[in-house]
This record gives C-alpha cells, structure tokens and sequence, in this order.
C-alpha cells in the first residue's frame, strides 16, 4: 500500500512538474499571435477613423459650398428690386475683385438690421466680401456680408481659398437681356450693362482627410488655383441672371 502511495504521489508530483509553465518556444508563438491579433484590431481603428474624417470633412465641405452658392444665388436674384423700379442692382463702384456690392428693397439687411433706419429707408445693401486664408492656414478664408444698417460682419462662408466673380455684359442692348462677354471686376464697368454674374468659390474640407498629399490645380473661372497637401477641395459655380437689371 506505502509503495502503492508513493507511486500515486510521485505520478502527481510528475505531472504538476509537466503542467507547471509553458516552453519558450510556445511562449514566444503566443506573443506572436497576440501581436497579429494587436496589429489588426490597430488597423481596423485607424481605417475607421480615417474613413470617418474623409467622410466628415467631404460632408463640412458639400454642405459649406453648396449653401455658400445657394445664398450668392437667392441674393443675386433679389439684386435691384423694388417697388418702384429705380433700384440698380449692383454698385460698382463700390465693389472690388473681392468685393460684391448688391441692393434690395427688404426689411433687414443681411446682418439683421432693420432698414426702416436707412439713409434710403427700406433699402437693404449688402456687401459681400472675400477674406483670402492666411499663409499656411489654408482653412483661415470666407465670405463674409455686412449690412449698411447692421454694420458687422457675418460670416457666411468658411474654408474659402478663393473667390471669383465675373460680371456678365450686355452691351448691345437689346431685349434679349444676354450677356455676349464676362469680364472680371474693373472700376470702367458699366453697371446698365452687367444683366448676369458668374460666381464661383473654392471650399476645402476643413482638415486633412487624404492620407498623402496630393499636387492638384483648381480652376476658378478666370484663375488657377495650385495645391499640394492633403485638404479635399471642390469649386462651386453659378451663372446667375440679375432679374432686375434695367
């Protein structure tokens, strides 16, 4: 029975000792699995989240160009009404390449003053006005409008590197009211003769997206626009007919 004991006891003893801990070589298989697993999980992260900041900054980029325009558009539409008809749509000389100056009879001007104060009671002129980005801030430029009553300036449009506008002519006069020329601004421009503008605004993203940067030129109407980083970009164009030109 003693001999019996022993051996029970020692085939224990023998295989505690065989259960005890792990060889080197399954040891180092079990870290290289682990590293795989760490890896892809790594992996599946970070093209998550790349994947969203894509999607994030087209999204900001989408919806910022498509409002900028839509507004240029209703409020270039409006330009020069009036109930009486004596309203030019346009002041040129006030303007600037950067710069475009309309006026509409409405209660309030874009910045939310009430005209009914006016030096012209109930005329509305608003000013629209290009702040090109900073250097090496290419998220640093808008469109900005400020009303003749309110006075500030309101931030329309964001992450705008460059803006153009071109001042569509019909210089022969006839009933047709179409352009047969666009020109940029110039302080010469007939405004009897400007029944159309071409607007058009580079929008960026907002933020990196693309994983490398990339050398890609924009054309914005009558000027090209070079860039090299990883900022997604879009140009956003109109040729809006003043409705009440003449």
């Amino acid at each position: 029975m003693r001999q019996l004991a022993r051996t029970r006891i020692g085939s224990r003893s023998r295989t505690a000792q065989h259960q005890a801990g792990l060889s080197l070589i399954e040891l180092m298989i079990a870290m290289v699995l682990g590293l795989i697993v760490l890896a892809a999980a790594y992996n599946a992260y970070t093209g998550t989240t790349r994947s969203a900041r894509f999607n994030d900054g087209l999204q900001a980029l989408q919806e910022n160009g498509r409002y900028g325009i839509g507004v240029l558009q209703r409020s270039l539409r409006l330009a020069g009404y009036s109930p009486n008809g004596l309203l030019a749509p346009l002041d040129i000389a006030a303007g600037s390449a950067t710069t475009l100056v309309m006026q509409v009879t409405e209660a309030y001007d874009c910045g939310g003053g009430d005209t009914a104060g006016a030096p012209t009671p109930g005329v509305a002129i608003n000013t629209y006005t290009f702040v090109p980005p900073a250097a090496g801030d290419v998220t640093s430029g808008y469109i900005s409008c400020t009303g003749n009553v309110s006075g500030t300036p309101v931030r329309l449009i964001e992450n705008v590197e460059a803006f153009r506008v071109l001042y569509g002519l019909d210089s022969d006069f006839d009933d047709t009211r179409e352009p047969e020329r666009f020109v940029p601004w110039s302080a010469g421009i007939d405004a009897a003769e400007v029944v159309a503008l071409r607007v058009a605004l580079l929008a960026n993203s907002g933020q990196p997206v693309r994983r490398q940067s990339a050398e890609l030129t924009y054309t914005v109407l009558d000027t090209n626009v070079a860039t090299n980083d990883a900022y997604a970009r879009h140009v956003y164009a109109s040729t809006i007919g003043l409705r009440n030109a003449r």
